[in-house]
């Protein structure tokens, strides 16, 4: 009997281990879930991007924006939670004008939707926003601090190489922010790079994201994003989400 009784007991932690009860962990940094809206807002209307699904308190989620025109989206409506991490605001003489931001927080709570205001009065743009939701980030949020860099350009096929950045700590996520005022109809990640999200507008706002998973801490060089269309003018963001 006694033998008989440790057989059984030893059955029943086995099933508990294939159910589950022995399984390690799930700690490994890795992206939830991502969404993406790109439309035209009115002046001084606002637009609505998405929270991405199975988004839970305490997931990281960092927010893409980019808009026509140099006019900066600010917190004063729907990103009052949120912190600005990265802001490009270009101006040039050819009047080709963009903003491209990149936001953070810490989800608590969310709604369905971050509300996002066009900033300008007078003027109705084109405004897009991308979530990319994390979980199992490092306190830190990012890695480093991320790197950013515009340039104009005319050639279609190619665009300049994203931002080169080196990665702290191992195992970590690095995004590939893209944002182009152009008449692109595809868009390419970089060799190696997931595409997250990706979207057109008619009018001149491009937006993609692509990510990738990094082995040992070091450089890292995207390379560039290749596309079909005409190229004016562009913004390239490199941001790494630190692992625990």
């Amino acid at each position: 009997m006694a033998r008989r009784t440790l057989s059984l007991r030893s059955a029943l932690r086995a099933r508990d281990q294939r159910a589950g009860g022995g399984a390690a962990p799930d700690t490994a940094l890795a992206i939830v879930a991502s969404s993406i809206l790109i439309e035209s807002v009115a002046a001084d209307g606002s637009f609505l991007v998405p929270i991405p699904a199975g988004t839970v308190d305490g997931h990281y989620m960092v927010l893409f924006l980019g808009k026509t025109n140099d006019v900066a989206f600010t917190n004063a409506l729907g990103l009052a939670s949120w912190t600005e991490i990265v802001a490009l605001r270009e101006l040039n003489a050819a009047g080709d004008d963009f903003t491209s931001q990149v936001w953070v927080k810490v989800a608590a709570s969310e709604g369905a939707t971050v509300q996002v205001k066009n900033p300008e009065v007078p003027n109705p743009r084109e405004c897009g926003g991308i979530i990319v939701t994390f979980k199992n980030q490092h306190a830190d949020g990012f890695d480093v601090t991320p790197v950013a860099g515009h340039a104009i350009t005319v050639i279609p096929g190619l665009n300049d190489a994203c931002p080169a950045i080196t990665s702290l700590t191992d195992n970590a996520i690095f995004l590939n922010m893209h944002y182009q005022l152009s008449l692109v109809t595809a868009y390419v990640a970089p060799s190696g790079y997931a595409m997250q999200e990706s979207d057109f507008a008619l009018a001149g706002c491009q937006m993609a994201v692509a990510a990738k998973t990094l082995g040992a801490a070091g450089l890292e060089t995207p390379g560039v994003w290749v596309n079909t269309g005409t190229t004016q003018e562009g913004s390239r963001t490199s941001f790494i989400v630190k692992a625990v």
